[in-house]
Order: C-alpha cells, then structure tokens, then sequence
C-alpha cells in the first residue's frame, strides 16, 4: 500500500484542534478550482467548526499539518 502522507478514501483522519480530538473517515477526493478537496465522515455530528461540508478540506493541509492531522491507513499511522 502507499505509505504517502495524502490522504485516500478510506483512511482514518484524526484532527487536534485547540486542546479537541475529531476521528472522522476519508469517503471522496475531489478535485475543486485548483486543489484536492478531501471529504470526511463525522460520526455523531461532532466536526470541528473549520470543516466545510461543501469544500471539506485540502488535501495538501492535512500532508503538510503533522502537529494537526494523523493519518491512520491499515492500522499503521502514516508519518
């Protein structure tokens, strides 16, 4: 599997934000204006307020944002 840091439908997202942990799933990558929008299932309608449900979140932010975004893919946390 690929062990890069984008995410891909199916990966597990946890967001730290202010002290919060939010653990949604990746369901869709699209593509909008120029960037990779990558959409994530909330469980329980707990999102953090800076989640979009029309534009999500860049795909790129999640890579580069170590402090912020852990990616889990098949178990293994993606550094």
């Amino acid at each position: 599997m690929i062990n890069i840091r984008q995410p891909i439908v199916g990966d597990l997202i946890i967001h730290n934000r202010r002290g919060k942990q939010f653990i949604g799933v990746v369901y869709a990558l699209k593509y909008l204006y120029k960037w990779q929008s990558c959409f994530i299932y909330w469980p329980k309608k707990q999102k953090p307020q800076v989640y979009s449900d029309n534009v999500g979140y860049a795909s790129i932010n999640i890579a580069n944002l170590r402090s912020e975004f852990v990616i889990i893919r098949n178990g293994t946390k993606i550094y």
